[in-house]
């Protein structure tokens, strides 16, 4: 795997258990890291706030999954795609396309900050009904 003239590095001179275990590790932990955090989000929600909350919840995680799935798909399809260029020496449009999805993203951002606001007054009345029963009964 070593060509003359480059430093090698560890992708093409490692085992590939050993490399699976080195970067597959770390998203692993991210993940688990993110559900711990869901949940026991859930839980102080449920216990502090109500059922109510936890229909919000129910309603919005769903959504912040998909938008999640969705940016991660851009992210790593353009990152490969950038990857190639830069490979290819071809800086001008690696940065185009750079440009583009950083475009991108923040338009997909900026929708689904729409959509919380959405689900948030839908479910807002119903909340604040909750929170004055719960405060002056």
């Amino acid at each position: 795997m070593k060509q003359s003239g480059t430093i090698p590095t560890s992708l093409g001179t490692e085992s590939i258990p050993k490399l699976l275990k080195q970067y597959a590790v770390p998203a692993i932990i991210a993940m688990t890291a993110s559900s711990l955090y869901n949940m026991i989000d859930s839980a102080y929600i449920g216990q502090g706030v109500g059922p109510m909350a936890i229909s919000g919840l129910a309603v919005t995680f769903p959504l912040m999954n998909l938008s999640t799935a969705f940016g991660t798909l851009v992210g790593v399809g353009a990152s490969t795609l950038i990857s190639v260029l830069l490979g290819q020496r071809n800086y001008s449009v690696a940065r185009r396309v750079l440009g583009n999805v950083i475009i991108g993203l923040g338009y997909q951002q900026h929708q689904q900050q729409l959509v919380h606001k959405h689900i948030q007054c839908i479910f807002n009345r119903q909340l604040i009904q909750i929170v004055i029963n719960a405060i002056f009964h």
